[in-house]
């Protein structure tokens, strides 16, 4: 080969590489620029509809207050019964002008039985003519409130409120409040940092409407300016409004679609938030456009930043290298083979020694899947990467069930035999994941990127799929399966360890648990920050009397009245929001915390049951204790000084207790709920059906009432099973002498069901939530007797 080949073979495509690379980086970080701004643009398109649908929702619970308000007046009820349109006016043209000055409320309506307009407040000329919009329809077809954004016969975009004006059963006619929104989307502008447009579409709009409408606002009408759209206002005065000339109003629910809409020094970008009204019609929609001048600014100058470099950069090293290849041609073409040739059997030695120490130190020697080393490596460095951006992924924890039978029953060769099978499933049957590796034993590891949301058990369903076929190892048909342990990246931790290490807990809840597959839980995470944090903010929850009770009404089936609450404790803590009941219940049984908050709910029931007698409502009170209270004497003198000091019947005090109080201690339980039956106090069986207990212990136990689980109840109009568990309980409960409570009905059909089964007592969501103790006084005087029909 002659020099100048040899200059030209080399340089010549380091040249034309270089070039390429050079060009496909420029492209590459334009177009990742264009695409941050896409998704900047997106945002605040979002960010602006739900300001909107905020604005919307706040002002039509302001219209629908102030109209209920209204609406209660005798004066205007006894005006429209007489038609008496001049003493209709009376009383409400002060209270429009009231409402217009203190709260921007610019229509006020009052119509008769027949949509017929007996009063306009903000146009007391107008009058008699039938209202045909869609709020005043929907009310007048549902018989309650109806709100929503109407276009107006001017072109103005107006949040109504229709409420019905009732004398007892009898239609007055109704009452309707308006507010223009547009000056509300118009101080969304500048909170969000973007320009609006107010586009409505000329096929809902009379022309000379609109102008007449637009000049008693005081704006400019310019009807001929856009084909199809109008524009009734804008922040940017100085936009060339003719570029908005090809948009069209998009469908709700559609993508949100990016547009470039630069003017002569400025570099805008924008998308558009349909509009629809009250009646479902995308009446027009807002143009959100943000000023990206100073970034693609900013892209330009360092495209052509880099531009210069590269030149610069890219002729010195052309100039470098050819001098190089010049000098190196003419003074070792002699030797080059022979260098050559020692050069790559050094190199072929050298990365076969470090592939095989790589083999050693990287991979599982058994499957040839890397370990956990290379896998926590990459999962480190995987976090680096993505710490910067929104990319998500999930990591599976997959342990192989049922390892130790296999090789004790069928040798240890079976099951590294099993073991590989396991591995090549895991690499056939999951082309996307990330890595797939070994933790040594029965323990293997998947990474793969976080599907969407609503393909979020997709890969589950997946992995579990590859092991409902049984493996043929060395010709025996071994059954496999498989528990795993789900977290997610970043959502469950940011070290490659911390992942690692709630996986584990999440699988092991999930063994615990017998299910096939659990994501992790910082609640039942015992070395959870979370968890330990709780342990110490519950204990001062409880002495700083920060925890609340709430109470769900129980009413007798065949007289419809109220016979007594359950007592529901709630934690609404300062960081964390709403606890779980469930979850510091148990954080309470397991450190020992149950005992002080057992008897702080004895001692607010106790206070709540005076209040409740002081106000004439003589009830019982249900309270749930745990299984670890029954092993605990001292409990029983705690109880019995907080009932003598309150003077409080024992018998209106119920205590459940649910049937895993035999799972501690059997006897010593009997011992104990024997004691508090002897105190007075009533004793009831909680959510009956769920544990182990036997009917031997059943029929022992001093209860008089017996709760069905809500689990049976929900389920029993479409479950002959749980129907047939329902009935059969009933009955039992009633041979042995027990009230027979149901919890969980939800609806008059369980209701009528449970009622011809001779239940006794029925609470749940039908009847009522769980209200706070003010609340459940106000509901029992409004509900002396509940009426299953409604």
């Amino acid at each position: 080969m002659t020099a100048a080949k040899l200059k030209q073979s080399v340089l010549l495509p380091f040249g034309l590489a270089c070039v390429f690379l050079f060009v496909l980086s420029l492209v590459g970080i334009y177009r990742e620029e264009e695409e941050h701004i896409e998704m900047d643009v997106v945002h605040s398109v979002n960010v602006i509809k739900d300001g909107y649908d905020t604005l919307l929702a706040n002002n039509a619970e302001k219209l629908i207050a102030v109209a209920d308000f209204i609406g209660r007046g005798e004066r205007i009820k006894d005006a429209l019964r007489r038609g008496d349109r001049q003493a209709l006016s009376a009383v409400i043209q002060p209270i429009f002008e009231r409402l217009n000055a203190s709260y921007s409320i610019t229509h006020l309506y009052v119509h008769d039985s027949k949509r017929v307009n007996i009063l306009r407040a903000h146009r007391p000329d107008r009058h008699g003519d039938v209202i045909d919009r869609f709020t005043v329809r929907e009310a007048e077809q549902s018989g309650k409130v109806a709100w929503g954004a109407e276009l107006g016969l001017l072109g103005t975009f107006t949040l109504r409120a229709v409420a019905p004006l009732r004398d007892g059963d009898r239609l007055l006619g109704y009452l309707e409040l308006g507010e223009d929104i547009e000056k509300g989307m118009l101080q969304l502008a500048p909170v969000f940092g973007v320009e609006l447009f107010l586009l409505i579409s000329k096929q809902y709009l009379v022309r000379e409407d609109w102008e007449a409408g637009m000049r008693m606002m005081g704006r400019h009408a310019d009807w001929d300016l856009l084909p199809e759209l109008v524009v009734p206002f804008r922040t940017l005065s100085d936009y060339p409004v003719e570029q908005l000339a090809g948009l069209a109003l998009p469908q709700p629910g559609s993508a949100v679609r990016v547009m470039e809409m630069p003017d002569k020094a400025s570099s805008y970008y924008g998308a558009i938030v349909p509009l629809p009204d009250a009646g479902g019609r995308v009446v027009g929609g807002i143009l959100v456009l943000r000023d990206m001048t100073p970034r693609v600014h900013g892209t330009r100058a360092t495209l052509l930043a880099l531009s210069g470099i590269a030149i610069v950069v890219g002729l010195s090293l052309f100039g470098l290298f050819y001098l190089i290849l010049d000098r190196a041609e003419r003074q070792l073409e002699s030797r080059q083979r022979r260098i050559m040739e020692e050069s790559q059997a050094r190199l072929d030695l050298q990365e076969a020694h470090v592939r095989e120490l790589e083999r050693l130190a990287l991979y599982d020697p058994l499957t040839g899947l890397p370990n956990r080393k290379y896998f926590e490596d990459k999962l480190g460095r995987l976090i680096l990467d993505i710490q910067d951006t929104d990319q998500r992924f999930v990591m599976f924890l997959v342990d192989v069930d049922r390892m130790r039978e296999i090789n004790d029953t069928l040798g240890h060769e079976i099951g590294d035999l099993v073991l590989k099978e396991v591995a090549a499933r895991l690499l056939e049957g999951m082309p996307g994941a990330n890595i797939i590796a070994c933790f040594g034993g029965n323990e293997f590891a998947v990474l793969f990127p976080a599907p969407p949301p609503e393909l979020r058990g997709k890969p589950i369903e997946k992995l579990k799929a590859l092991f409902k076929t049984s493996f043929k190892v060395d010709g025996i048909a071994v059954a496999v399966a498989v528990t795993v342990g789900v977290v997610r990246l970043p959502e469950h931790g940011r070290d490659a360890s911390t992942l690692i290490r709630r996986a584990d807990v999440a699988m092991r809840q999930a063994k615990r648990l017998k299910k096939g597959c659990e994501v992790y839980d910082s609640s039942y995470d015992p070395y959870s920050l979370r968890r330990l944090s709780l342990i110490d903010e519950l204990r001062k929850a409880i002495e700083g009397d920060d925890l609340v009770l709430h109470y769900q009404p129980q009413v007798d089936v065949k007289s419809g009245c109220l016979v007594a609450v359950e007592a529901l404790c709630r934690w609404h803590h300062p960081q964390y929001g709403f606890i779980n009941p469930t979850e510091f219940v148990t954080l309470a049984e397991r450190t020992g915390l149950i005992r002080s908050l057992t008897l702080w709910v004895l001692g607010e029931v106790i206070r709540q049951r005076e209040s409740w007698l002081r106000e004439g409502l003589d009830i019982k009170i249900s309270v749930n204790i745990s299984a670890h209270n029954l092993v605990d004497s001292s409990l029983l003198t705690e109880m019995s000084k907080a009932l003598q000091q309150r003077q409080l019947a024992p018998e209106r005090l119920v205590l459940e207790v649910t049937e895993s109080v035999f799972m501690l201690d059997p006897e010593g339980s009997l011992a104990i709920l024997n004691k508090m039956k002897a105190m007075g106090v009533e004793l009831s069986i909680d959510d009956f059906g769920t544990g182990y207990s036997s009917l031997a212990y059943l029929r022992r136990m001093p209860v008089q009432e017996l709760k069905i689980d809500r689990s049976f109840v929900c389920d029993m109009m479409e479950s002959k099973s749980d129907a047939t568990i329902v009935s059969s309980t009933i009955a039992l409960a009633h041979s042995l002498g027990l009230k027979v409570v149901a919890e969980g009905v939800e609806d008059r059909m369980v209701w009528d069901s449970l009622s011809e089964l001779g239940c006794d007592v029925i609470q749940g969501y039908f009847v009522s939530l769980p209200l706070p103790a003010d609340e459940l006084v106000a509901w029992a005087k409004a509900v002396p007797v509940f009426d299953p029909r409604g």
